[in-house]
């Protein structure tokens, strides 16, 4: 088949694109560049300039024949279990990219450290290893996620200088002066809540991205490997959720329930707490990781809903959904449960709703629509 675009439109897009990759930035040095359309010809893709891009020769092996949904999760589009829609790299990580291809020796600390830390995150890759060591009361899956999470406060700290990641911290640091404060009396906010909400969540910048996705941009030119990178990609997919307690299994393990899906989790919280069948939990749940285990990690602390019940809080999330421009019940869940329907709709919730707390477990009440529930409502 002859190349429709014209050698004239060629040109106009290369220069737009400033001699590097619209995907990862590589510049015709380090790979061969050429004019790709975002939605595939097959598929019906025109050759005008707002279908074209510039791609390396490694970016347009991945992408094949996909259309510009291709490279990236976009965390909030897809349900994580039926698949996500998937985006090109964000402007905030094209900028990053470029000053970490052509400033190397200024972010050399950077990689020495990424490279250190990724080394530390493995998972044993024998089924038997895993059980063995949760049997003694660790878990690696667990121990693979919190060095993952190491790796991403060593990355933000280390990209909290540059002026692309302005908003971030503006966003950010906001957000945890608010609801993180310094001294007495403790916030409600876990640490482990609220870290993985400032990585995973809190969007920014024009492209909304995290500071997850932009790591995963990046990758490749930190050094790290594959295994690493499938890690901080699945915690970067995964999100909170409202979750009734079916019933313990093993001891250590529950069965959760998604509210408005229905879908049954096998879970293993790691903070210990093993609760009652019947509760109501909001919390984060980590996938299994390389198919090693078929349970998830229940990450953050638990917060038990109280004062409430399954039938009020389908309601909520029910009226929730319907003011969701997103049509499918799933996506629009994933949405809502993982950005809110704000910025800090749901550091707001616990921070209003927090009703008493244990080593284990922290207890909130009320709905976050309905004031007068919640006991620390202004």
């Amino acid at each position: 088949m002859d190349d429709p675009v014209p050698e004239s439109l060629r040109y106009r897009v290369r220069k737009e694109s400033s001699g590097r990759c619209d995907l990862c930035g590589a510049t015709k040095n380090e790979q061969s560049l050429d004019v790709d359309h975002i939605k595939p010809r097959s598929k019906g893709g025109p050759s005008v300039i707002e279908n074209l891009q510039v791609l390396c020769a490694k970016c347009n092996r991945s992408k094949g024949n996909k259309d510009d949904t291709g490279f990236r999760f976009d965390p909030g589009e897809r349900d994580v279990e039926s698949g996500w829609r998937m985006v090109l790299m964000g402007s905030i990580s094209k900028k990053l990219a470029a000053r970490l291809r052509s400033h190397q020796s200024h972010f050399r600390q950077l990689t020495e450290q990424a490279s250190e830390i990724g080394s530390s995150i493995r998972v044993p890759k024998d089924v038997k290893d895993i059980q063995e060591c949760v049997e003694m009361g660790f878990d690696p899956v667990h121990a693979a996620y919190v060095s993952a999470q190491n790796l991403l406060s060593v990355f933000a700290e280390s990209v909290s200088v540059l002026d692309e990641f302005e908003p971030y911290y503006e966003v950010a640091g906001a957000a945890q002066e608010e609801y993180m404060p310094g001294g007495p009396p403790m916030s409600p906010l876990t640490g482990s809540y609220f870290t993985t909400w400032a990585f995973f969540d809190c969007r920014f910048g024009p492209d909304k991205e995290t500071i997850g996705t932009c790591l995963v941009d990046v990758s490749d030119l930190l050094g790290l490997d594959d295994g690493t990178i499938e890690i901080i990609r699945r915690f970067q997919e995964s999100r909170m959720g409202i979750y009734a307690h079916c019933g313990t299994v093993d001891n250590s393990k529950c069965i959760l329930r998604e509210l408005v899906t229905n879908r049954e989790f096998t879970c293993h919280p790691t903070s210990g707490y093993a609760g009652q069948e019947g509760q109501l939990w909001y919390v984060r749940l980590c996938p299994p990781l390389f198919d090693l285990v078929e349970y998830h990690l229940v990450f953050t602390t638990p917060y038990i809903l109280i004062e409430t019940t399954e039938a009020d809080w389908t309601a909520y999330l029910n009226r929730s959904l319907l003011e969701a421009s997103d049509s499918d019940a799933s996506g629009g869940l994933n949405g809502l449960m993982k950005f809110g329907k704000s910025l800090n709709h749901w550091n707001e919730f616990v921070f209003q709703a927090y009703h008493h707390s244990q080593s284990d477990a922290i207890f909130l009440a009320g709905l976050p629509d309905v004031k007068g529930s919640l006991p620390h409502a202004t």
